[in-house]
């Protein structure tokens, strides 16, 4: 989807000037955690607090609502139905969406089939082009001995090779590499005068704002306590510097600027350090 396509954009762009090889290896480790996150997300759907083994039928309905999901969000989309059909043909046979499969297997013939494809013959490993998609000679095939669909030809898995420098932190699939653990964020380490910075900021912009608009908080509470006794916000303005003297305007102003000030300096902070 388009927020994946951008992330996965930004960071071919942010590697891009590293050597090739360092690039695909960064490359390769982030598509790996992405991919161990989603399949922690499936999970989650498909089991909805349970063990997925407890109820295999349940399992099943799952994952015929998601492929029904995708099929109305991407369906319409080059080759969308028959790398759908491959998804769910990786799943084992239990679970997968049989009826789904049934009725996509109907529709290939006609699915266009001008896609970004590795090239015929090169399907041994992806981590020269994480993105790309299987060409069109794989299909999900029903396999009678197996009793469920399958990518046919037959993928090669230990051809598939996951990382390179033998970590074991990711494991190959058909469609490239699920890492061991998902996606992490690294916490910022922002030093004492980043907060401080933000406190002064925080307390001086809030302060300031909010000084402004003193005068309109004065009239606006005495139109609220005496509606009667001024003509709107203007006439109320004016007599009160006629009859109390410009000063009238900035009563409370002391207890504004403190509060605002001390909102700034606590808030941004704080805000700044929890959100990490």
């Amino acid at each position: 989807d388009n927020g994946v396509s951008s992330w996965w954009q930004d960071l071919s762009t942010k590697y891009s000037l590293l050597p090739d090889d360092q690039m695909r290896d960064k490359l390769k480790k982030a598509f790996a955690s992405f991919a161990s996150s989603v399949q922690l997300a499936l999970d989650q759907y498909v089991s909805d607090g349970e063990e997925i083994s407890a109820s295999k039928k349940k399992a099943q309905g799952k994952f015929e609502s998601l492929a029904m999901m995708l099929l109305a969000k991407y369906g319409e989309k080059q080759d969308a139905k028959r790398q759908i059909s491959l998804l769910f043909s990786t799943l084992p046979r239990d679970y997968q969406p049989t009826e789904t499969l049934k009725k996509l297997s109907l529709d290939l013939d006609s699915a266009p089939k001008n896609a970004d494809y590795l090239p015929k013959g090169q399907i041994t490993s992806f981590t020269e082009n994480l993105s790309s998609l299987l060409p069109p000679e794989y299909n999900a095939v029903y396999d009678v001995s197996l009793g469920a669909y399958a990518i046919q030809p037959t993928l090669d898995l230990a051809k598939l090779i996951a990382d390179n420098d033998d970590s074991q932190s990711a494991q190959s699939t058909p469609f490239g590499q699920v890492a061991s653990t998902p996606l992490q964020r690294d916490v910022p380490n922002y030093g004492p005068g980043l907060y401080a910075l933000f406190g002064i900021s925080g307390g001086v912009g809030c302060a300031l704002t909010h000084s402004v608009v003193i005068p309109l908080d004065v009239v606006k509470t005495r139109l609220q306590t005496d509606p009667d006794k001024y003509n709107g916000i203007f006439d109320g303005a004016t007599s009160i510097v006629k009859d109390e003297g410009v000063g009238a305007l900035l009563l409370g102003a002391q207890a504004t600027i403190a509060g605002y000030l001390w909102y700034g300096v606590s808030v941004y902070p704080s805000y700044t350090f929890f959100k990490r």
